[in-house]
């Protein structure tokens, strides 16, 4: 893998949106193994476009590794430290009101006892002051106890997870109380997870991943909400959590060849919007991109099947159905969030004893999404025509004759 150029596209992607991108740290690969992790945060380091800076985010586990955190040696601290170290004086790490910006992932892990010991000895072995926050959690206690300046939770801000909470979904993050998320004399820092792959990651169980992917609508929104309620007369960061684009079980943001869409890739179309909300880029006249038919936005009534791993689908996922009149339906808020759509496409497979579905637009039949013909997978079934601009909430119903295969709904709108 091309890791130093896609770390190079994932900076000039980000160059008008983001101002660093904060690594989770691992040990380096001199001192233990070959780490993809930190392959990255040295490709990124060694990336000769230095518009987008970074910046680490620690873990005790891994300093105390292969001791428990709450030993009393800590074998790795003093040789992370000393990595560190000679990171936070480069131009290319981030800095915050002068200070390089380091984070301590779960701060209550070294809230206290030898654990709180080792930690203080790791910042002092650093050499110098740092811009100290603490992600994972939000307690004044804990985040003293560190000495960070504040601190944020892992995707959610003033709620109470539950287990693989990073992994919860766009609709259920929004509605958390975001109230807490400064406290007096503490820094404000906000943080969201705007992106993650509806497949889950890696080894977790399905259900930990999202079944819906903010709109490009819901994301721009956020950002403007978020940036107005941390004022300039405090110091503040806004985080945005990357699940897909940016963390260790994604390729950055050069895309496979099922998540290619006309406008935006999966993991640009956040940067582009971040760009907008900070009005750094212009906005275009139109965009295009694809939503999976597995997604949360899609209110599936009857036998519908998902299929994974689907060579050539949208994110490798489709929804089959084989009964006729059972449907898949756009959600109004999905539809409303998109009020200015001119053009929609319907995307699944083609191949023998497949089937077709009625495509309906808020409500009113336009024409049939066939998977008859052809041998092929993630290609258009279905295309609307230019639309007058306007929110409409798609359907599709099953017709009897085959199995109906659908991966992924395009939408063409003015944003």
């Amino acid at each position: 893998m091309d890791t130093a150029g896609i770390v190079a596209a994932e900076v000039a992607a980000a160059a008008n949106a983001v101002d660093f991108f904060m690594h989770l740290r691992y040990q380096p690969r001199a001192l233990i193994r070959t780490n993809y992790i930190e392959v990255v945060y040295d490709a990124h380091r060694a990336c000769p476009d230095k518009r987008v800076r970074y910046a680490s985010l620690m873990q005790a586990f891994w300093l105390a590794w292969p001791n428990a955190i709450t030993d009393a040696v800590w074998p790795y601290r003093d040789a992370l430290a000393d990595d560190l170290a000679s990171q936070i004086v480069s131009p290319g790490y981030q800095r915050v009101d002068g200070l390089p910006l380091v984070g301590i992932y779960n701060p209550g892990d070294v809230q206290s006892g030898t654990a709180n010991t080792n930690w203080l000895a790791f910042l002092a072995r650093l050499g110098q002051p740092v811009y100290l926050i603490g992600v994972g959690a939000v307690s004044t206690a804990a985040w003293t106890a560190a000495r960070c300046v504040g601190g944020t939770t892992y995707g959610i801000n003033g709620g109470n997870p539950t287990p693989l909470a990073i992994q919860h979904s766009w609709a259920d993050q929004v509605t958390k109380d975001q109230s807490n998320a400064g406290q007096p004399g503490f820094a404000l820092i906000e943080c969201i997870n705007y992106m993650r792959d509806p497949r889950g990651r890696q080894g977790d169980p399905a259900s930990s991943g999202w079944s819906d992917v903010a709109s490009i609508p819901d994301q721009e929104t956020a950002i403007r909400v978020l940036q107005p309620q941390l004022p300039a007369a405090r110091p503040r960061i806004i985080m945005l959590g990357t699940g897909t684009e940016l963390d260790e079980e994604g390729g950055g943001m050069v895309p496979t060849a099922g998540q290619v869409s006309s406008t935006f890739t999966i993991g640009d179309r956040l940067m582009r919007v971040a760009a907008w909300a900070r009005d750094t880029e212009a906005r275009p006249g139109s965009c295009t991109y694809k939503q999976s038919s597995s997604y949360l936005y899609f209110t599936k009534v009857g036998a519908w099947t998902k299929s994974i791993n689907v060579a050539g689908a949208y994110y490798g996922n489709e929804q089959v159905s084989s009964t006729p009149g059972d449907t898949l339906t756009d959600t109004t808020a999905n539809a409303n969030a998109h009020a200015l759509t001119t053009r929609v496409r319907i995307f699944g497979r083609t191949g023998a004893g497949l089937g077709s579905a009625t495509v309906a637009l808020n409500g009113t039949p336009v024409g049939t999404a066939s998977n008859v013909g052809g041998t092929a997978t993630g290609v258009v079934i279905f295309d609307s025509g230019v639309l007058a601009a306007g929110a409409y909430q798609v359907s599709l119903t099953v017709l009897a004759g085959g199995t109906f295969s659908c991966d992924a709904i395009e939408r063409t709108f003015i944003p």
